[in-house]
Order: C-alpha cells, then structure tokens, then sequence
C-alpha cells in the first residue's frame, strides 16, 4: 500500500465480491433452503452385489438377496422436507394411498449413493426406511461432485430393518465436520473407534499438563527444577503455539497460549535449530543435543516482574554450560537417530513412542504405545514437561494421517 498509488478501497471491494461468490460455492450454502437430516444410510455395494447389466429381478433385502450394503452412521443429507405421511383415499377400485416420493442431495466428497440403497429417519420415535430409486450426479461452480437422489417410502414388514442389518459388509461414521477439508468424512467404523479412544486420552493427558504446569497468574507453562528454581522455555511455548498442541474437542482441557515475555528478532532462526523444529519437520536428520540454560527474566512488561519469585527463561545451544541440561535425554536422540528402542517394560518406554513417529510413523497408534500413554505417572517433573507436547504432537499428526489415507 503506497501514499499515492492506494488501492485500499479496489481491494476491499474486490475481497467482499469473492467472499460473496465463494460463500455461493460452498456446499452448505447451495443446500440453504433445504433442511439437513441425520439418516442411517445402507448404500448399495456394488463390488459384492450383481454384475453391471444384469436384469434379473432379485428382492432387495432378505436372505436370499445377493445384494450388500455398507452402513454409514449419522449420515447428513439434504432434502425439501421429508413428507413421512401419506392420504389414504378411498377410491372406485377400493382404498388407495399416494406414493411417498421425494429427492434428497448427497453433500460434495462425502460419498457415493447408489440406486437401490436405503435409508431410515427417526421420525416421531419410529423409523421409517426409505429405497433411492434414482440417482443423478451434478456439480458446483468450483469442481465439487454432488448427487441428487430420488426416493420412495419402502413398504417394509417388521422385520425388515433387522434383515437389512444383516446384509451389511461394512460399517462407517460420517464425521460431517470434515466436509471441506483434507480429511475424510466417511470413516471405517474401526478407525472411528480407535481414533475417538486415543483422543479421549490425549484430552485427559492435556487436563493433567495443564493443571501440572500452567500457572494462572502468569498464564504461562513454566516448571520448577530440583533446586526449586522456576523456568520458561519460550521454546516449547513456540512448539504448542504453532502446532495447535492445547486447542483440543474438549474445552475444557483447551488453554489459550501466547508468548509471554519478550523475545529477541533472532528467536525464529535459533527456533528453527531445536529439536521441537526437527518434529514438526519429521526430520530424525535434524535432530540433534541441545543444552539449556536459564537466564533471568528482566522484561518489566511481563507478568513474571510482578511475581515475589525469580523467574528464568531458557536458551538453548549446543555447548554445555554451568548448570545446563538436557531438554530431550541424548538417549531418546540416539535411539531416533539408531532406529532403537527401549524394552516394553524400562521405565522409559513411552519414549519408543517418539521414535515410531520419526521413524515408523504407521505404529505410532499401536496397542503397545496406548499402553504407554495409559500408564503415565504424572509429577511436576522436567521430564514430563518436555514429553507431553511431543506425545500430544506425535499422536495428532498420527490420527491426521489415518483421516486421510484411509
């Protein structure tokens, strides 16, 4: 922005006129004036069904049914109103009832649906199972793939549902949240389940950190050493800032964290020599011994000048220095760097965790390392002052990676 070429207001303008025409492209806002419903939806498997082509009259749910189906749970889709009654009129060729027929839409990159598949909605406390009896795909202004459906209310005997289930090869959950992004919405019910153990955890992990190391009245994470000296690492404060360590499901474990003191204009370039930068990068190459060590905090604009104790923030380098220490033990570095790993049951085994993410990131979600997580013993040490960031990292970056590939 210049004092005499300012294009401020062109600017303004032109970002208000995307906005509107990228809010049209959104998948939610296309779908507007239609109400949203949480279905259980069984979509037809053609992979285990009939052949393409084939005209041969089967029934569609029963034993004797060849046709399959994939569950997914808590499926989103949209619809004018779903009309669940029906007339009944009474007509020259006795009592007839109009058919219940409507059409629904498929949200973008969610999944496919296919003719003849099914769906139920609770309506009034009963479950009513509907047949797609048409499928026509469409898409939006930007790329999106989307499917219309048409339906029928399928005259089902009681049993009929219960039959249905039988039928299904494959269960998933749709996680409606991650429309729009990297991640999948249809999810292996099995990964569901693990996924939703191991965040469980790490929210209850997160409670015992904060309540181990925060301090509110510095609204900080600072820990005391053997000699009852208090310390900030505006480094690993660094690592939770950049990487979303302390945001998770639960609001109650969420903790809002921001530098708290000033820090010189080379923080960034001696940052990117830590270890905490040779994680983020999943670089066992770059990660290497760093001491630190304490220097005493002078910022008058800080909370810690209106503290009666002395407080110390850390810097790191790879010289050792009097009363220097090591943040990560050269140990858990040398195992990183060797490939190593400690026995199942050494008391630091939950270390191994660290190097299945360096080097074997696909067993970072294994039996053996929920085990450790589950037996953590937490004191006010500095040791777990240094490990949970990383464990937090270590198993978020895991479960992305299983919400994309999978």
């Amino acid at each position: 922005m210049g004092k005499f070429v300012n294009k401020t207001y062109t600017n303004t303008v032109e970002g208000l006129v995307n906005g509107q025409i990228n809010k049209y492209k959104n998948a939610n806002f296309t779908f507007i004036d239609k109400s949203p419903y949480i279905v259980d939806f069984y979509n037809l498997n053609n992979a285990s069904t009939l052949a393409p082509g084939s005209r041969i009259n089967y029934s569609s749910i029963g034993p004797n049914s060849p046709f399959k189906f994939d569950y997914i749970h808590d499926a989103v889709i949209y619809m004018n109103g779903a009309r669940i009654e029906f007339n009944v009129d009474v007509g020259e060729y006795g009592t007839e009832a109009n058919p219940v027929e409507g059409e629904a839409y498929i949200l973008p990159n969610t999944f496919v649906p296919q003719v003849n598949s099914f769906f139920t909605i609770n309506h009034a406390s009963k479950y009513y199972l509907f047949i797609v009896t048409g499928v026509d795909p469409d898409t939006m202004d930007n790329g999106a793939n989307f499917y219309k459906m048409q339906y029928a209310l399928y005259y089902l005997s009681e049993d009929a549902l219960e039959k249905l289930k039988k039928q299904v090869t494959e269960s998933y959950e749709m996680v409606s949240d991650n429309i729009g992004t990297e991640f999948k919405c249809i999810v292996r019910k099995n990964d569901y389940d693990l996924i939703e153990k191991v965040e469980l955890m790490l929210e209850d992990i997160r409670r015992f950190y904060n309540s181990l190391f925060f301090k509110d009245n510095l609204q900080t994470y600072v820990f005391m050493n053997d000699q009852g000296k208090y310390f900030y690492d505006p480094y690993m404060v660094e690592f939770l800032i950049r990487n979303g360590i302390m945001y998770g499901g639960d609001k109650k474990s969420q903790q809002y964290v921001a530098q708290a003191m000033y820090l010189p204009p080379t923080f960034i370039i001696e940052y990117d020599e830590s270890f905490w930068r040779a994680f983020e990068l999943q670089n066992a190459e770059k990660l290497h011994s760093i001491n630190a060590f304490g220097r005493y905090i002078e910022d008058p604009n800080s909370l810690f000048a209106t503290r009666m104790e002395d407080y110390y923030y850390l810097i790191y380098t790879p010289e050792m220095w009097f009363n220097s220490f090591t943040p990560l033990p050269e140990e858990v570095i040398s195992n990183i760097a060797e490939n190593k790993y400690y026995a199942k049951d050494d008391e630091n085994a939950i270390y191994n965790i660290l190097t299945d993410y360096m080097r074997h990131p696909e067993e970072v979600i294994s039996a053996d390392n929920l085990k450790y997580l589950d037996s953590i013993r937490y004191a006010a040490s500095k040791e777990l002052f240094y490990l949970i960031p990383l464990l937090l990292f270590s198993m978020e970056q895991a479960i992305k990676k299983l919400l994309i590939n999978i």
